[in-house]
């Protein structure tokens, strides 16, 4: 990140002041902890002497916080929006929305991308929700609610609401009935307390599973709708 130079510093007899030198840094674009650089004068002649001969140069990171991670590179990415991700905790991520492939590999609104960006060929939803996910979250067994305006999942009844197994296939055994009958734009889990695990959906729906429930609703940790 730098250019290694040296050089010799000059004062004429009797000269006082400051000398410099110029040590180029160059701007590579990477998020990147703050680096340095040794500095050493050596070699002091004509009766001069070094009251510092050691300093340290700090390169501080200009495209930290708000800047581009160029390590990232998703290259051709998705060829449609994604509408939401969420991070593994192996810091895979888990991207979710109306794409239906992921840089010509066909990946129908659910992919999981490895930490530089590439696309995790081991986590396949196979034919997937048949229209956009909108909202996800994570369980903390690996397991992914998925929320949107989909019906089925591969071919699986699943209005609007499913859970994957870790390896993005369908979780049957988490069963919704006729679910909701408009989208769910918004999936959360709790988290603590007494209703841990089971799982809040909001979004523009009127019903779940038959029952009245006008835009937000619980669902047990089965998938079945929490009459309390």
């Amino acid at each position: 990140d730098y250019q290694d130079v040296s050089g010799t510093l000059n004062w004429a007899d009797g000269e006082t002041g400051f000398k410099t030198f110029l040590v180029p840094v160059f701007n590579d674009q990477l998020v990147e902890a703050t680096e340095t650089i040794l500095l050493r004068l050596t070699n002091a002649t004509g009766g001069a002497s070094l009251a510092i001969s050691n300093a340290t140069l700090s390169i501080v990171d200009n495209d930290g916080a708000g800047g581009v991670d160029f390590t990232f590179d998703p290259g051709a990415g998705f060829n449609s929006s994604v509408y939401a991700v969420v991070q593994q905790t192996n810091g895979q991520l888990v991207a979710a929305g109306a794409f239906t492939s992921f840089g010509g590999t066909s990946r129908s609104r659910v992919a999981r991308l490895n930490q530089d960006g590439t696309l995790d060929s081991t986590y396949n939803a196979g034919l997937g929700p048949d229209n956009a996910v909108n909202s996800t979250a994570l369980q903390t067994d690996g397991r992914l609610l998925i929320g949107g305006d989909f019906t089925s999942f591969g071919g699986v009844l699943r209005s609007r609401v499913a859970r994957l197994l870790a390896d993005g296939s369908l979780d049957t055994t988490f069963t919704v009935g006729t679910g909701a009958n408009g989208s769910v734009n918004v999936v959360a889990i709790y988290t603590s307390g007494t209703n841990a695990g089971k799982i809040l959906v909001g979004g523009s729906f009127t019903n779940f599973n038959g029952t009245a429930r006008n835009r937000i609703a619980r669902l047990n940790t089965s998938g079945s709708l929490d009459t309390t």
